[in-house]
């Protein structure tokens, strides 16, 4: 009955990075946001929606193979890829 919460206890270990990437993820957007000109803008949102989706997907493929440590991981790709796109 309570398999499901196995995979508890890693997930919150794997949690810690996943809101380290989400800090940096927030602090490269903001900064990237607030140099943009509005062409730049456009197309980084365009960017962020299309990673968006991406995510989405993600996350269900991740949380069928993984359960909770897989939506954790989707999480953290989704994170490293904005600032990726940040640092572009």
């Amino acid at each position: 009955m309570l398999s499901h919460l196995v995979h508890v206890p890693t997930a919150w270990r794997c949690c810690r990075w996943c809101h380290q990437l989400a800090c940096c993820a927030g602090v490269t957007e903001a900064f990237v946001h607030a140099v943009l000109d509005t062409r730049q803008l456009a197309w980084s949102n365009v960017v962020l929606v299309a990673l968006t989706g991406a995510h989405l997907g993600a996350s269900v493929a991740c949380i069928r193979a993984l359960g909770s440590v897989g939506f954790v991981l989707a999480d953290s790709i989704n994170m490293a890829l904005r600032i990726g796109v940040s640092l572009w």
